[in-house]
């Protein structure tokens, strides 16, 4: 045991000896620093967009749901008491659930916002500055147009290959469907406290409405955060084929920058 403790400290130490000597070369500062302020205003960026979009969209389900809809009612007078009272706490559970789902789904839905909108503004700027690179070739941009280039080129790597890691398409469907699912028995079970009807007009007695509404309940999945294993090396696939681009770029650019200085 001793002798494993002693080996992974050995090598996290020399670890940290390559990390520092990499740090303090003067090429090392040069590049590394640029590169992390421009993953850093790619973070950002993310935030920013994710703030905006979760201010804009707090107020949907209170605009969707309205107070004077959603206070209780008063029961129908063929409704027995005892079904009455517990259809009222069956229509502030499924409320409750249906605001739980909603708010699940459109926080995802502000963070899957944030990751497109990083991943596509850092693509873009990320394809703009392969012009400088392909005129100039990489050794030649600079330590901020190396960062600038490392920078948006990681920063595009992992916004666009997180979301299919944590399958927010999915995580948002599952819970839209979820509240539409909630919703629609919080009406239907209103509905009925008002009128005594089913909602297909129909007369319904109580105690089978329940049973009816239980029914539903039971049978609706409690819907569960996704994940994708198998999706972890999509950022690594997706740094690797950007770094092919960006290679493939720099070779076709070669043959014409032979060219253009064999002019007289």
């Amino acid at each position: 045991m001793w002798n494993t403790v002693r080996d992974w400290c050995s090598s996290a130490w020399r670890a940290f000896k390559n990390f520092v000597a990499i740090i303090g070369s003067k090429d090392g500062v040069h590049v590394v620093f640029p590169t992390m302020a421009f993953m850093l205003s790619g973070h950002l960026f993310f935030w920013i967009t994710v703030a905006f979009l979760n201010g804009w969209t707090s107020t949907w389900y209170a605009e969707r749901h309205p107070e004077i809809t959603t206070a209780l009612l008063d029961c129908a007078s063929e409704i027995h008491g005892g079904v009455c009272l517990r259809l009222q706490e069956l229509a502030a559970l499924t409320s409750g659930r249906a605001e739980h789902h909603y708010e699940i789904s459109r926080v995802l839905q502000t963070y899957e916002f944030g990751f497109l909108s990083t991943a596509y503004l850092s693509g873009t700027l990320l394809a703009l500055s392969l012009f400088s690179m392909i005129r100039q070739g990489f050794d030649d941009l600079g330590s901020w147009g190396k960062g600038m280039l490392m920078g948006f080129l990681c920063t595009a790597a992992f916004f666009g290959g997180f979301p299919s890691l944590v399958q927010l398409d999915q995580n948002v469907v599952a819970n839209l469907d979820a509240y539409n699912a909630y919703d629609g028995i919080t009406n239907e079970i209103r509905t009925y406290l008002l009128t005594g009807q089913s909602t297909t007009g129909n007369h319904v007695d109580g105690f089978s409405f329940l049973h009816k509404i239980d029914l539903m309940l039971t049978d609706l999945p409690a819907p569960r955060l996704q994940f994708d294993p198998d999706q972890v090396d999509l950022g690594k696939n997706r740094f690797m084929e950007l770094s092919r681009e960006i290679e493939g770029g720099l070779l076709a650019a070669e043959p014409d920058a032979l060219g253009s200085s064999s002019i007289p």
